[in-house]
């Protein structure tokens, strides 16, 4: 018993940098949609426009969601999660501060693909605590990714309301997603 002691504190160490990987992909989620309106107001894109290119996100997510489980398989969740991790809020920062509709549909595709492959891999890296714990805990890590949804479109949507400016606050939870990924990893 004393001997798998160290295994299950290594395993609950891995549980909370997978809990913090589900938190930072849920702020981002969340805290790119107040800016929706925005940018289809700044770019002069009506409904249909907005639609079409907001389906980039989607396109890059199918089309990354193969590569990145091959990907997770040859390299390891951890580093696809860091990878993807980092490229996710700054794809974010690039859909939000995108000055014409082509950049922005190329920063959705992107935004779409980091998104995906940082789902995978979080995905991958929970199910392996799991096994490791020997207990269910994925419900608890996507609850993770729930509050993190709630505490970026909240935070976001406040400091709009506020006339802060967009790049400033798309360049902060970038920054912060960034430490939280980084800081999650070892």
């Amino acid at each position: 018993p004393s001997s798998t002691f160290p295994v299950v504190e290594r395993a609950r160490t891995a549980q909370r940098a997978v809990a913090a990987y589900f938190l930072a992909n849920g702020i981002v989620m969340g805290a790119w949609v107040p800016h929706v309106p925005d940018r289809a107001r700044e770019l002069h894109l009506d409904p249909a426009a907005l639609g079409w290119t907001l389906l980039a996100s989607g396109l890059g997510a199918v089309l990354a969601m193969s590569m990145a489980g091959r990907m997770t398989a040859r390299v390891g969740s951890r580093a696809v999660c860091r990878v993807s991790g980092i490229a996710f809020p700054v794809m974010l920062s690039a859909v939000v501060l995108a000055p014409t509709v082509l950049l922005l549909t190329l920063a959705f595709l992107c935004l779409g693909i980091a998104g995906a492959s940082m789902d995978v891999a979080m995905n991958a890296q929970g199910i392996a605590v799991e096994e490791q714990l020997g207990e269910r805990t994925i419900s608890r890590l996507h609850g993770m990714w729930s509050i993190g949804g709630f505490i970026g479109a909240a935070i976001t949507s406040f400091l709009l309301s506020l006339h802060i400016a967009a790049r400033v606050i798309v360049l902060s939870f970038a920054a912060f997603v960034i430490l939280l990924v980084v800081a999650a990893t070892p």
